[in-house]
């Protein structure tokens, strides 16, 4: 009794409505969309109230494709919650993808509804025309720069800073974001952590599901990605190669160490106090609203549930 509540509350959480047929039921998640990932879980839920074991079949659909089984999990009596494996075997360009699960019980078979995935991999153009100019104040800088022409993809420009010549464009050297459109001039201020010293910026853009572009920053020489950092999760500006545009490396980024959902970075000495600069400016309160009348309906079920069983068991 207790798995079968709790596999009703996991069908209340997943977002899209069940199927059911003859006491078979199919629920499955809906996958984060779009996105630059494409090795992720695809959530799924079945249960039978015959207490049959239950064998779910997963389907995928690349674009202008056909559907075709990929996996095949077995579950025991009853039915239970799992997921199928997405990767490059399933995702392999962009492009929007489609998926479903086919739950079978004896002699019913049951299919849930299609969910569709929208995959980007691909980067906005590297920005042009870098210049960094001295203040007044001999203290601060303006950062010069125009957006790649390309076709829309550029939404916001990361700036960058180090002490060192060679240095990691991600989260411990940001300094600053900027949205901003493709094709646009920006500039961006931005003030010595020590006057005495010497720094040395970057800028990389980025589109709207966090694809990457290459890097154009101080020195002269051509910037390039080394793929050998994966561990670090940085793209590392090389001591001889900053200040023209880089390569595309299929756009993946992998200079972008801010963990999902990040909301806000603290950027230190930049300005007489420290000033918190917004990455994004996506409410989460319709998220939060949505969860908890998740839970009351839950709660709901869970109270009609427990009333008809503790009846029975007092009829008995």
């Amino acid at each position: 009794m207790r798995k079968f509540i709790l596999l009703i509350l996991i069908f209340m959480i997943l977002g899209v409505g069940e199927v059911w047929a003859a006491g078979l039921t199919v629920k499955v998640e809906v996958p984060k969309s779009p996105t630059n990932d494409r090795d992720f879980r695809l959530g799924f839920v079945a249960l039978d109230v015959q207490n049959r074991s239950v064998v779910v079949d997963c389907y995928y659909k690349k674009p202008d494709g056909s559907f075709t089984k990929w996996e095949t999990k077995s579950l025991p009596a009853g039915g239970d919650s799992t997921y199928c494996q997405v990767d490059s075997g399933e995702i392999s360009e962009r492009g929007t993808y489609d998926f479903y699960v086919v739950a079978t019980a004896g002699g019913d078979t049951v299919t849930s509804t299609t969910v569709s995935v929208e995959y980007d991999d691909v980067g906005p153009g590297t920005p042009v025309s870098y210049r960094k100019e001295v203040q007044l104040d001999g203290c601060s800088y303006k950062i010069l720069f125009r957006t790649a022409n390309d076709n829309g993809e550029t939404a916001r420009v990361e700036l960058y800073r180090s002490e060192n010549t060679s240095f990691g464009v991600d989260g411990g050297s940001r300094v600053d974001s900027r949205g901003i459109g493709s094709d646009l001039e920006g500039e961006i201020y931005t003030t010595k952590l020590d006057c005495g010293k010497t720094y040395y910026y970057a800028i990389r853009a980025f589109d709207g599901h966090g694809n990457g572009s290459g890097v154009i920053g101080d020195t002269d020489g051509a910037v390039m990605i080394k793929e050998d950092v994966a561990a670090a999760g940085a793209i590392l500006v090389d001591e001889s190669a900053v200040g023209q545009p880089q390569s595309q490396t299929g756009g993946r980024v992998l200079g972008d160490e801010r963990d999902e959902g990040d909301s806000e970075v603290t950027v230190s000495g930049e300005a007489a106090s420290d000033e918190v600069i917004p990455l994004n400016d996506v409410s989460r309160s319709s998220g939060w609203t949505g969860n908890i009348i998740k839970l009351g309906v839950g709660a709901l079920i869970l109270g009609v549930l427990g009333y008809f069983f503790f009846m029975g068991r007092g009829r008995e």
